[in-house]
């Protein structure tokens, strides 16, 4: 069975309080946090131990990676999922390709899983 590395206990309290927002719904939260917590998982080559108690660290780092993937999500809904730029005068707007929103999604993944574990040692993958 696959589990999450947090709980929406932990984002409705301490992640809201450090952060001072929460955009997920809670009755939407465990999907979200199940899908970054693969992410996470991945970016740490499964160097969490999951049978201890969670790092604070790593359930911020998994609520924010939440938070991400669905305001991804969200844009990807919305009418203007992927503008580029937008003229006014004689009005054009050019929209990036697909390809392209998905690496810049996945960099931003990472980049908040490295803001979030680079001093703890997870993201070694090494010997």
């Amino acid at each position: 069975m696959v589990t999450a590395l947090t709980d929406s206990t932990f984002y409705d309290g301490t992640y809201k309080d450090a952060m001072g927002e929460c955009t997920i719904p809670s009755t939407a939260f465990d999907k979200w946090s199940i899908k970054a917590s693969n992410i996470v998982r991945a970016y740490t080559f499964n160097n969490i131990d999951e049978t201890t108690t969670i790092s604070e660290l790593v359930q911020m780092c998994v609520c924010e990676v939440a938070e991400h993937l669905y305001s991804c999500y969200q844009r990807d809904n919305g009418s203007d999922s992927s503008i580029a730029s937008e003229k006014d005068g004689s009005w054009s707007v050019s929209y990036k390709d697909r390809k392209t929103v998905e690496q810049e999604d996945n960099a931003k993944s990472y980049n908040i899983v490295r803001t979030w574990l680079a001093y703890t040692g997870l993201l070694f993958c090494g010997v």
